[in-house]
């Protein structure tokens, strides 16, 4: 017999070693599929279990149902029953009806209004009663005083009652005049007040509108009598300065400021800007119209910026002086 070449012989060996490992793995994979197969087979007897414990249950549940079925048809027959439904349904009907007439002339009554005359009369009730006590009282009082002067002197009585009366009058006068003279001139002190507010204020108006057209076209600042925002016109609204969101408020601070530095400027004083963490809110459309603004302020005022965000502030071309290398 010839022997094999040795490479031969290798590569068999290594062939059947493979064929060997790739049985084992066949092996071991069809263990573990025949596992798996007696575990679903172990639940399966398990599930079997259960409902044919729940058969029984429901056969003997069904069975005392069929007995109880027997005895009350021992007593009622189906067809009563059937004439006692067909009664019920005709009776809930008929109570449906009158219940939806009830609530319909329930409405028609307008119960809140009664209610609200009712608790109106019970008030005035309560009011009456009360005035009859005190008139009364007054009654019971007089008497007593009548015992006690005999019924004389009545006549100096009234007398002296109406010359008080009189008196009360003329003082009354007197302090309605001096209360319309104080209403005159409260009135005058607050129109005056008024009109200096609004001639002083005026100017920073005027100045605040050219920047505020860059940015919020055809509307109109409004300011307070103690120089704060309070709001913004547009057309015939006003919206309060709180009710606005906190980019547009941050814009109308920061316009006012500069309408401010303008005025003290026509006036001579050079005033800086200092616009500490300002237009964080703004979106990129009004935070480039707020560039603008700045640029165009900066021709004439000293405007500081202190920000965090250095690469924002690029386009206005001012010199940047960073804290930590002041520290």
């Amino acid at each position: 017999m010839e022997l094999p070449e040795l490479n031969s012989a290798t590569d068999a060996v290594a062939f059947s070693e493979g064929q060997e490992q790739h049985g084992r793995s066949e092996v071991e994979r069809i263990d573990a599929e025949v596992g798996e197969v007696r575990i679903r087979r172990d639940g399966a007897r398990t599930l079997r279990t259960a409902k044919e414990t729940e058969l029984r249950a429901t056969t003997e549940d069904l069975g005392r149902a069929r007995g109880t079925l027997a005895s009350a048809r021992a007593i009622k027959t189906d067809e009563m029953v059937r004439n006692e439904a067909a009664t019920a349904e005709v009776d809930e009907s008929a109570a449906q009806e009158a219940y939806s007439g009830l609530e319909a002339r329930y409405k028609s009554e307008d119960p809140e209004g009664i209610a609200l005359r009712i608790e109106t009369t019970t008030a005035a009730l309560t009011s009456l009663e009360e005035q009859i006590s005190e008139a009364e009282r007054l009654i019971n009082k007089l008497r007593i005083t009548l015992d006690v002067l005999g019924q004389k002197g009545l006549g100096e009585a009234c007398a002296a009652i109406e010359s008080d009366l009189n008196a009360t009058k003329i003082r009354s006068a007197a302090v309605e005049r001096e209360a319309n003279a104080v209403r005159v001139s409260y009135n005058m002190i607050v129109q005056v007040e008024k009109e200096a507010n609004t001639q002083f204020l005026q100017p920073v108006v005027r100045r605040v509108q050219p920047y505020l057209n860059r940015v919020l076209p055809g509307s109109q600042i409004q300011l307070g009598t103690d120089m704060t925002i309070e709001g913004l016109q547009r057309g015939t609204v006003t919206e309060p300065f709180e009710c606005l969101s906190v980019g547009t408020r941050e814009q109308l601070s920061m316009m006012t400021r500069i309408a401010f530095a303008d005025l003290l400027a026509d006036e001579g004083v050079d005033a800086p800007i200092i616009l500490d963490y300002a237009l964080v809110y703004a979106d990129d459309g009004r935070f480039a119209d707020a560039m603008a603004t700045l640029a165009f302020a900066s021709k004439r005022h000293q405007i500081i910026i202190l920000t965090c965000h250095e690469h924002r502030y690029l386009g206005l071309t001012g010199p940047v002086i960073r804290l930590e290398e002041l520290e």
